[in-house]
């Protein structure tokens, strides 16, 4: 009876321990919720606080997916890059030239995609009516390219007041 007693109070100990440990996150921020996307006119959040009619939103959804598209072959070039990096710099003797040449390689690939990228916010602009796109520039992060906060690293973006403010 002793042991019951003793295991049941283990089990609503571990139970609520675990419980607290996830309730301590919050509800969180959703997919493509997080503050630097929140100009990303992909939530419905935002949709709604543009008013973006459908034909807008069929619009921003067809460019999308001619950028995703046009770039696929440079993310992947620009993502097997970053692996032979990886590999160049975890190597026992280092080589420096073999490393500055791929950093070079890389660095134009990230240069056209992002050419590429102004070219679909110039695109994404052009959806939007003047009203539109003053209440997008004005929300925090403005980032209407839906890039948000990827790919900074160590350099990560803290919001304080709306704002974005490097770290």
């Amino acid at each position: 009876m002793q042991k019951k007693i003793i295991v049941l109070a283990l089990v609503v100990v571990l139970t609520l321990g675990i419980g607290q440990g996830v309730l301590a996150f919050g509800p969180g921020l959703g997919l493509g919720g997080a503050v630097g996307r929140r100009a990303c006119v992909r939530g419905t959040q935002a949709a709604r606080e543009l008013e973006i009619t459908d034909e807008q939103q069929q619009q921003l959804s067809e460019l999308r997916l001619q950028y995703l598209e046009k770039t696929q072959d440079l993310r992947l070039t620009q993502e097997k890059l970053g692996v032979e990096l990886q590999a160049l710099w975890s190597a026992d003797e280092l080589d420096a030239e073999a490393i500055a040449a791929k950093e070079a390689e890389s660095a134009k690939v990230r240069v056209k995609l992002v050419e590429i990228r102004r070219e679909l916010q110039s695109a994404i602009e052009k959806v939007y009516t003047a009203e539109q796109l003053e209440k997008l520039k004005a929300q925090p992060g403005n980032q209407m390219d839906c890039k948000g906060d990827r790919g900074r690293g160590m350099r990560q973006k803290r919001f304080l007041g709306g704002r974005g403010v490097e770290s």
